[in-house]
């Protein structure tokens, strides 16, 4: 478990299967997934017992009211080469709290202050410039573009392939 003066990240369990299945979905979240809805709880449960053991998979607690807010994740964890892939999703009744900024802090912290990590990516829908401009913030910059690269509700869309590299984020917050 990691937590702050916010927010508590508790590790992802079946406990959770109802929490994640309402926001996987949401339709307006679930626009900017690269998969579609629905998922259902069969299937959420057979991916909790097949995904990597090395997966940073955490839901958000909001520490004022212990109210589960979103969930933040690194996964696709490679050691040999020192890289993952980071996602949050947050509930829409905790938007525009700053949450998924200070999960993202409290998690890449502790990724690169304790593991062999030295670059995290992400990949996002290009028109989804909420979500860029919070990628931004934490410290990600865009390393790649993926012209119609993801088919999604009738039509071809771009994808932004985002970095942050452990270096830059010493820099920019300190060891």
């Amino acid at each position: 478990m990691l937590y702050n003066d916010f927010i508590t990240l508790k590790p992802i369990s079946v406990k959770d299967t109802e929490f994640i299945l309402e926001l996987r979905n949401d339709l307006e979240i679930a626009d900017q997934f690269f998969s579609d809805p629905p998922l259902y709880d069969f299937k959420h449960s057979n991916w909790l017992k097949i995904r990597s053991k090395d997966d940073l998979d955490f839901i958000v607690m909001e520490k004022q009211t212990q109210k589960r807010a979103g969930r933040i994740y690194i996964t696709n964890i490679d050691y040999r080469h020192q890289k993952g892939e980071y996602g949050i999703v947050l509930h829409s009744n905790f938007r525009g709290k700053n949450l998924a900024y200070k999960a993202s802090k409290l998690l890449l912290d502790h990724v690169f202050n304790n593991l062999p990590i030295q670059k995290i990516i992400l990949k996002v829908f290009n028109d989804n410039q909420k979500a860029i401009k919070l990628y931004k913030k934490i410290g990600f910059s865009q390393e790649g573009y993926f012209k119609k690269d993801i088919y999604k509700k009738g039509e071809f869309k771009d994808v932004c392939q985002m970095a942050l590299f452990k270096d830059n984020w010493f820099k920019k917050n300190g060891k």
